[in-house]
């Protein structure tokens, strides 16, 4: 199992092999659970980065300015899906939950460290092994609920494997052809049908909520058809007649 523990001394914390581990259902259709992906933190390296650039760590911002700041993240997020596991890594460093909205000094904190090239790299899966994992989820449909959970649990929400440590995208391959996971009922194409008749019907938002509720925002398939058919007829039988 994975480790991460916090050094006393303030300089970050100390990480284990970073990595996927199995363990006993915790539901009917799957069981397993994701180690933690762990990292250096970058944060104690923030003011040697301002120091750098000559600006003090106290060092006063207009509002106008901040806002042009964090107007600059979401072409960062756009342009790389690296950008975004590293700001989704940088906000758990600072306790905060991918659903919050951070504020402008945690995200000129973040740009700092981007712009100095602080932030910790990250080796990303090859184009090889990216094929095979576009292969597995174009063949079995319960793969793609399945990374769902993985990237929830152990990439910090992030399903995109082009940004995410490749050891993540290479466990999750290796365990799901060695039979490691419990392989779901999948939905049928009439009840996939029947969730996506709700959907269109003006129910998007409950269908996106509960959606959320699975493994936080935007993480679970938006696509029923790559959804555990139990799930749906929960959500169908949860909505009134």
């Amino acid at each position: 199992m994975s480790t991460c523990t916090q050094s006393t001394s303030g300089g970050g914390a100390r990480c284990g092999d970073i990595g996927i581990f199995l363990a006993p259902a915790a539901a009917s259709f799957w069981r397993h659970t994701v180690g933690a992906v762990c990292a250096r933190t970058t944060l104690a390296r923030y003011s040697v980065a301002r120091a750098a650039e000559g600006d003090g760590a106290a060092g006063v911002i207009s509002y106008k300015e901040l806002a042009r700041i964090s107007q600059q993240l979401a072409p960062l997020l756009k342009a790389d899906p690296v950008v975004g596991y590293q700001w989704r890594r940088f906000q758990h460093q600072k306790g905060l939950q991918p659903s919050t909205r951070a504020d402008e000094a945690t995200v000129q904190e973040f740009l700092a460290l981007h712009s100095a090239g602080a932030l910790d790299p990250i080796e990303v899966a090859s184009a090889e092994v990216l094929a095979d994992f576009d292969k597995v989820q174009k063949e079995h449909p319960a793969a793609t609920w399945l990374w769902s959970s993985v990237g929830a649990r152990g990439a910090f929400g992030i399903v995109n494997p082009k940004g995410i440590p490749a050891k993540i995208v290479q466990d999750f391959l290796e365990s799901y052809r060695a039979g490691s996971f419990e392989q779901p009922e999948m939905a049928s194409d009439e009840l996939a049908a029947e969730v996506n008749s709700f959907r269109w019907a003006g129910g998007k938002a409950k269908w996106q909520a509960f959606a959320n509720s699975q493994f936080g925002p935007k993480a679970a398939p938006s696509d029923p058809k790559f959804w555990p058919a139990d799930l749906l007829r929960r959500f169908l039988a949860e909505q009134p007649a």
